[in-house]
């Protein structure tokens, strides 16, 4: 009788037959295959670094001794602004104007961010560092990082020149600014 098969083992071993590992391995192969989507997926959004990292065109090119302006085209594709501190903010960046026909994309990505705090962007009138009046109003810089899409077309925004990007500290002190950039 000891040699003799259980009721329990041979219930066991029928979880082992052939069609049952091929499951097994299915569902260990989706599983594996979500986990790899999550942790390894490519998003086609920009990412917070992006800018940062991204080799575009300047507004401006150096030839010879002489500045510049980017050809017609070139200037209404994209533009990269750099974004420079004001009162020791440390607050530096890049931000991206994309033509999207009558309408303009601009992403400000900056590094040494204030942590969880919204912080209100707008295009200015006039140059760094002293800003004229608001002339459009961005998204929030939150976590260093805003997308913002405005009703003008990125040749109608050089057009009304010289104008410049802002960002404030927050919303309570709206003329301490912690970041400037010049559109050329």
């Amino acid at each position: 009788m000891e040699n003799q098969p259980t009721v329990e083992s041979n219930n066991l071993k029928q979880y082992f037959t052939f069609k049952y590992l091929f499951v097994y391995f299915f569902f260990a192969l989706m599983i594996f295959a979500i986990m790899w989507f999550f942790l390894f997926k490519s998003d086609t959004s920009v990412k917070k670094s992006t800018i940062l990292k991204s080799t575009v065109t300047p507004s401006l090119s150096l030839v010879g001794n002489k500045t510049t302006a980017p050809s017609f085209a070139n200037r209404n594709k994209e533009m990269t602004i750099e974004l420079k501190q004001v009162n020791d903010s440390k607050e530096i960046g890049k931000s991206m104007l994309k033509n999207l026909g009558d309408k303009t994309e601009i992403i400000i990505d900056l590094l040494n961010f204030q942590l969880d705090r919204p912080q209100p962007a707008r295009i200015h009138e006039g140059t760094c560092p002293v800003p004229g009046f608001p002339k459009f109003n961005l998204s929030d810089v939150v976590n260093g990082y805003s997308i913002s899409t405005i009703s003008a077309s990125l040749e109608e925004i050089l057009n009304l020149r010289p104008l410049s990007i802002y960002i404030v500290k927050m919303a309570s002190t709206p003329r301490e600014y912690v970041s400037c950039g010049d559109l050329k």
